[in-house]
């Protein structure tokens, strides 16, 4: 006779073998989440990034109208120096856009361990690189 010790020792085995599945589980919700959140954020980083485009070009057109204007003697200094401004910022908005962008893709690519432009799972790509 153990006296239940065989018993209680199989019900602690139990409960930590339940605990891990549910630590696992958890796990595995979590990253479907995080890489659900990632794809949405990377779709709307592209759209950003489009209208940031589209913005850049508009103030590059601005402020070579206002600068032809300017040498014409028809627009101030401060217009020209306001259409400069609104063009560097434009160009700065751009910028950020695509470092998001582009942060928002290496993010998606090591949630997902897969190389979109080789059409591979990285860890794959990795292994066979380390083995040739």
């Amino acid at each position: 006779m153990d006296w239940g010790k065989r018993k209680n020792s199989y019900l602690a085995a139990r409960s930590t073998v339940d605990a891990a599945e549910r630590t696992e589980q958890e796990v595995a919700r979590d990253t479907e989440l995080d890489v659900t959140m990632t794809v949405y954020e990377f779709n709307e980083r592209q759209a950003i990034v489009e209208t940031a485009s589209k913005a850049l070009t508009i103030a590059e057109d601005a402020y070579a109208q206002a600068l032809q204007r300017f040498i014409r003697a028809q627009a101030d200094a401060y217009s020209l120096t306001v259409a400069q401004s609104h063009w560097q910022t434009a160009r700065q908005n751009q910028i950020n856009s695509l470092k998001n962008y582009w942060l928002a893709y290496y993010h998606l690519r090591r949630l997902t361990l897969y190389d979109y432009q080789r059409y591979k799972t990285s860890a794959v790509y990795l292994l066979q690189l380390f083995l040739s």
